[in-house]
């Protein structure tokens, strides 16, 4: 019986190593933080890939204005002004996800007359310098004929904790100190941007004044 017993005991270990009950528990528990924070990862990003769509069509339904005359021959003279007509209408439909807080977008309109100033376009803010400071964006729309670049910047978010803990330029921007005017935007964020690049049409400019500093 002693011997029965000490060989019962010395296969115990054996039968424990061999046994796969909750194998599968156990590796779901090990897989399932890399595989859900993947899951959000995926999903994220595709939200912000949506968002900055929805940016860039409303954007690019503001700019008809500006290119068509609407907007210079209606007295809009700030950036302000352009964001609450065109881009967040207070009445009519809205293309701009209503997610996304109006008061927070970033507006910088250039325009130029003179071929020779179109080289500019390949090197304008390199260093996003519209979107960090106040002093440098403008609002000035071309008269007819002239070449339009629309920009508006959006700081949207992070709404995943764990890309917060990533470096910030893998994730977008650090925003912390950078973004001059704008409430909210301590931490990191997702940085939307939209871009507009026309000709304005022929339309009737004679009564038309480019806003102080332009």
């Amino acid at each position: 019986m002693k011997r029965l017993r000490n060989v019962k005991q010395i296969a115990l270990p054996r039968r424990f190593a061999q046994d796969k009950r909750g194998a599968t528990a156990v590796e779901f528990a090990l897989v399932s933080v890399p595989f859900f924070g993947l899951l959000l990862a995926i999903l994220e990003t595709g939200f912000v890939a949506w968002a900055n769509e929805g940016l860039q069509t409303a954007v690019a339904d503001a700019g008809r204005n500006l290119m068509t005359g609407v907007a210079q021959t209606s007295s809009i003279t700030t950036a302000d002004q352009f964001r609450t007509t065109y881009i967040c209408p207070a009445n009519g439909p809205r293309i701009l996800p209503s997610f996304i807080d109006c008061s927070k977008l970033i507006i910088d309109v250039r325009s130029y007359s003179v071929p020779a100033s179109y080289s500019v376009f390949a090197t304008l803010d390199t260093a996003n310098d519209f979107y960090a400071t106040n002093a440098t964006r403008l609002f000035c729309p071309g008269n007819a004929g002239a070449i339009t670049i629309v920009r508006v910047a959006y700081p949207m978010p992070v709404y995943l904790p764990i890309l917060v803990a990533a470096p910030n330029n893998s994730v977008g921007v650090q925003t912390a100190g950078q973004y001059q005017g704008v409430p909210g935007t301590t931490g990191y964020t997702h940085l939307l941007l939209a871009t507009s690049v026309f000709q304005a049409e022929p339309y009737t400019s004679g009564t038309y004044t480019p806003p102080p500093g332009c």
